[in-house]
């Protein structure tokens, strides 16, 4: 096969630095569009970036898990009287933790809220909370720093990635192992955004609500729900959702797996890096459930530097990639009535 090195900018095609600069643009773009960080959390969006920019598949394992939890609550909160205008951005914020009690400061989970707002409906004296307690759906939306606007257009520039990519394959023309890098970031980052279409961003201070005359729960009443919490449920979803993502992940880099490598051994690395992650993640959720942080720690670091090993195969196999790589393929050959 006919490879090449560097190629400057031609005037039909393109270049090594386009290729590059796409597929870094996408990443940075889709990584740090799509960040949602727990409002309780103390972690900065950079340090997020870092992890999510190693361990890929967090993103969209977290996104459809919490999305599944605030439809849960949303649909137990309907099942009440006055509480049928509950919308997913309110419960999203509650999932978040983005709301706290004014008078002790406490943050307001979702089996907390169900469990008082279904005392309300008993009327049992000093328990009862109502909607009109809590921010409404525009409130949220004002004091979100990022608007649906900004997801559409990262969406939809990891579509159009996405959808380059497709038709670079059917057409027949190579793609590079940056862009298959980069193709897994796409998918998980359109997953992530479409789950968190509605969830509230960047949201500095949880909102504060009065509840002043609620009753505190009691240890007792804390056990007898803790087997029907919500927030149960929501991390068996995380740790079942990992899983089919890392599939997804590691299929597209499989899906390099007779790329024209420059030499041999650095073919074996990239389906070697390729494959650990199919190990070392899942063994470390295994070991994370079971409090053994320290070989946790080694499990993911294992995976870290299976995947650094993949960015520099990436990075590396532009010294001597296929011509085709270089090709641009004319959407008119997908859909012959255009141009003619």
């Amino acid at each position: 096969m006919e490879t090449a090195g560097f190629v400057p900018e031609p005037s039909c095609g393109r270049g090594t630095i386009s290729i590059i600069w796409s597929c870094l643009a996408t990443i940075f773009f889709v990584v740090w569009t799509v960040q949602h960080i727990d409002y309780r959390e103390s972690i900065s969006r950079v340090i997020l970036g870092a992890s999510t920019f190693f361990i890929p598949e967090a993103m969209p394992a977290a996104a459809v898990a919490q999305l599944i939890l605030a439809r849960r609550l949303r649909r137990r909160l309907h099942n009440l009287p006055g509480w049928d205008s509950w919308a997913l951005e309110q419960a999203f914020l509650v999932v978040k933790n983005g709301v706290r009690d004014k008078r002790s400061g406490e943050i307001l989970t979702a089996d907390r809220l169900v469990e008082l707002a279904q005392r309300g409906q008993h009327k049992q004296p000093g328990a009862g909370i109502h909607i009109g307690l809590f921010p409404s759906k525009q409130d949220i939306n004002k004091r979100s720093k990022m608007s649906w606007l900004e997801k559409i257009m990262a969406g939809s520039q990891a579509l159009w990635f996405s959808a380059n990519m497709v038709s670079r394959l059917v057409g027949g023309h190579q793609v590079t192992l940056l862009e298959d890098v980069t193709l897994a970031y796409a998918c998980c980052g359109l997953i992530a955004m479409v789950a968190w279409f509605h969830c509230p961003q960047d949201i500095q201070d949880p909102f504060e609500v009065n509840l002043m005359g609620v009753e505190s729960l009691t240890e007792k009443e804390s056990g007898e729900r803790c087997l029907c919490s919500l927030q149960i449920v929501g991390d068996r979803c995380l740790s079942g959702l990992v899983i089919p993502s890392l599939f997804m992940v590691t299929g597209v880099h499989l899906g390099a797996w007779q790329y024209p490598f420059p030499t041999v051994a650095e073919a074996w690395v990239w389906r070697s890096c390729a494959l650990v992650g199919l190990v070392a993640l899942p063994v470390g959720l295994v070991l994370l459930c079971f409090r053994e942080r320290k070989v946790f720690l080694l499990s993911m670091t294992a995976l870290v530097l299976a995947r650094l090993a993949l960015w520099t195969v990436a990075c590396a196999a532009f010294r001597r990639a296929p011509v085709s790589a270089f090709d641009t393929p004319n959407w008119c050959d997908y859909w012959g009535h255009i141009g003619k």
